[in-house]
């Protein structure tokens, strides 16, 4: 498998740069699209849609995006790969799902009375692996159920 990834990652580094390939080959991201659509871009590009279907119920779907004519060696690293990482029995999604049902259970406790979402809330140049986007999914959403009328202070 190295032999057509190194092709790959050459012909990437010949059209874009050093720089720029190592950011689109070597760069996880994560881009939340409000209030129900994600996008994670690990081994290969995920969408995940999460529609809620009761207050404590919710219905996640995705879907792993390929290149258009990939080659039949590839394709089938590319879904090896996906299926142990991100599907539904891979650790990636699996862990997620697990956070998140965990998390329902803990908000249920009448005693929560707060999430705690500080991470990398002091930091100059924010972390893909930080919670900013965790408290500006929150605050929309605040404002969008007290209709403006509560303001938050900017975040530090």
């Amino acid at each position: 498998t190295k032999g057509p990834l190194a092709a790959l990652r050459a012909n990437l580094e010949h059209r874009v740069g050093n720089e720029r390939a190592f950011r689109i080959a070597q760069t996880n991201r994560n881009t939340r699209f409000f209030p129900n659509l994600y996008v994670l871009d690990h081994i290969s590009p995920v969408i995940r849609l999460i529609t809620p279907k009761a207050v404590d119920f919710v219905e996640i779907q995705e879907w792993i995006l390929a290149p258009k004519g990939e080659n039949a060696e590839m394709r089938a690293l590319r879904l090896k790969n996906n299926f142990v990482q991100v599907g539904p029995a891979g650790f990636v999604s699996s862990d997620d799902v697990e956070v998140l049902d965990l998390t329902q259970v803990g908000l249920a406790n009448p005693e929560m009375e707060w999430v705690d979402s500080s991470r990398g809330m002091k930091l100059e140049r924010h972390l893909s692996s930080d919670e900013q986007q965790m408290r500006g999914l929150h605050r929309h959403w605040h404002e969008l159920m007290t209709l403006q009328r509560v303001r938050h202070t900017s975040e530090a």
